[in-house]
């Protein structure tokens, strides 16, 4: 989906900026087949350019478990769950960041 919206008030561009801030966008980032550790740094090189209210669906073979930590020491959050074969799926936001969060469990 394109969003092209063009302004000219000050009070048109600021809805458009809130607007913006409540869009949230998923990243798939599937490592499933890939040896250690490369879906660790993958993932943990997908986190430096997630933005507000974007989160991460990352789809591995093996739970990462090394990630977690990783994870909460640099603030952020996540849930995972197996599927029913054997594919792990981990849901990565930044903390605090409720736009990301509810995007993530809809």
């Amino acid at each position: 989906m394109v969003l092209s919206l063009v302004c000219q008030s000050a009070a048109c561009q600021g809805a458009v900026g809130e607007f913006k801030n409540q869009m949230s966008a998923e990243r798939i980032l599937d490592v499933c087949g890939l040896e250690q550790p490369e879906p660790l740094l993958r993932a943990l090189a997908e986190l430096e350019s997630l933005l507000p209210g974007d989160y991460i669906r990352m789809l591995s073979h093996r739970d990462p478990l090394l990630l977690y930590p990783m994870l909460e020491s640099q603030g952020f959050s996540y849930t995972r769950c197996r599927d029913s074969g054997s594919v792990y799926e981990i849901l990565i936001w930044r903390a605090g960041d409720v736009v990301a969060e509810q995007a993530a469990h809809a």
